[in-house]
C-alpha cells in the first residue's frame, strides 16, 4: 500500500489473482458473469471454482467480468461483462457429473476458451476505459460509463 501511495498509482491491473488483496484502485478479471445473483442479492459465481460451479448449475453460457477489488471475494463494483461463450458438453451434464475427472477436464477447457474470448477482450478494454476517464464510481460504489449507470456491468457489443 505504501508503494502504491508513494508512486501515486491511479490503478493496479491484477489480471487474475488467487490471493486476497484489499488495496483500493485494483482492477481484476474474473471468469464468471458477476451480474448473476442469488435470491438474497449475493453474486452467484464467485471464487476459484466459478466456471465449474456455473457449468454444474446448468448455465448455457459463460462470461468474464472485470471489477474493482474490495475487501470481499469478487464483491467489488462490477465494471464490464464479456460477450457469452456457449457451454458445449459432449454428454448430458448428469452423465458428466458421474465422471469427475472428465467433468473437470471440460471445465478446464471452457475456462481456457473463456480467457481467450472473455478475459483477453474485456480486461485491456476496461483498463483503457479507466485511463480515458470513461468509468465513474459514486459514493455508494455504483458504476457509471460516460455518466450513465451500468448496474449489471458495461456490455461490449
Amino acid at each position: 500500500m505504501r508503494l502504491a501511495d508513494a508512486f501515486e498509482i491511479d490503478a493496479i491491473a491484477l489480471g487474475g489473482y488467487r490471493s486476497y488483496i484489499t488495496l483500493n484502485r485494483c482492477v481484476n478479471v474474473h471468469p464468471a458473469d458477476l451480474s448473476i445473483r442469488l435470491p438474497d442479492g449475493r453474486r452467484k459465481y464467485v471464487g476459484d471454482y466459478a466456471v465449474r460451479d456455473a457449468i454444474a448449475a446448468g448455465e448455457n453460457t459463460l462470461r468474464a467480468s472485470t471489477l474493482w477489488t474490495d475487501e470481499g471475494v469478487d464483491t467489488g463494483p462490477l465494471l464490464m461483462v464479456s460477450d457469452p461463450l456457449s457451454v458445449e458438453l459432449p454428454l448430458p451434464l448428469e452423465t458428466l457429473r458421474k465422471d469427475n475427472k472428465r467433468f473437470l477436464q471440460i471445465v478446464k477447457e471452457h475456462q481456457k476458451r473463456l480467457k481467450e474470448v472473455g478475459d483477453w477482450m474485456i480486461f485491456p478494454l476496461t483498463i483503457e476505459m479507466i485511463a480515458r476517464g470513461r468509468f465513474g464510481l459514486d459514493e455508494d460504489n455504483r458504476v457509471y460509463v460516460d455518466g450513465k449507470p451500468v448496474p449489471n456491468g458495461y456490455k461490449v457489443t
